[in-house]
């Protein structure tokens, strides 16, 4: 075989690797990962607001996972149970917003909540926390590895 036939060969195998990476790339999924994403960053400030009322408070929930169990415990300060009027838990998977959960906080007599985490992915989970006490919004973000 001559070097022309090299060239060739390697002329096609080329533009064949080209055309699978093209075909690969139409094929993976870019949405964004919140639907309403622009209304989200919109209103990020009152996020920030939020944020920074969670860091301000002298007694905080705890978040505690057993990776035993597969459980995430939730624990309210008692000084907070009577006060806590709503709140929210979303545990968010960065790389697949289809498994996305959205829970209500509701708190046993202890001030405790447990989430079971059994049936989830394992790998990187972000738990979100909203709540208000009296008139006052709290965001707490802690991330939760399966």
């Amino acid at each position: 075989m001559n070097w022309g036939h090299y060239i060739a060969i390697t002329l096609v195998v080329f533009v064949a690797i080209i055309i699978s990476l093209v075909t690969i790339s139409m094929k993976q999924d870019v949405s964004l990962v919140a639907p309403d994403y622009y209304k989200q960053e919109i209103a990020y400030q009152e996020q920030i607001d939020k944020a920074t009322n969670f860091k301000e408070l002298l007694n905080k929930p705890k978040f505690d996972l057993n990776v035993q169990s597969r459980t995430l415990e939730i624990s309210f300060p008692e000084t907070m149970i009577p006060n806590l009027s709503h709140g929210t838990i979303q545990l968010y998977r960065p790389s697949e917003s289809s498994v996305d959960k959205l829970i209500d906080i509701k708190l046993k007599n202890n001030g405790t909540q447990q989430i079971s985490m059994q049936s989830m992915k394992p790998g990187l989970w972000k738990a979100k926390i909203n709540f208000k006490i009296k008139d006052k919004a709290y965001y707490y973000e802690k991330n939760v590895i399966l």
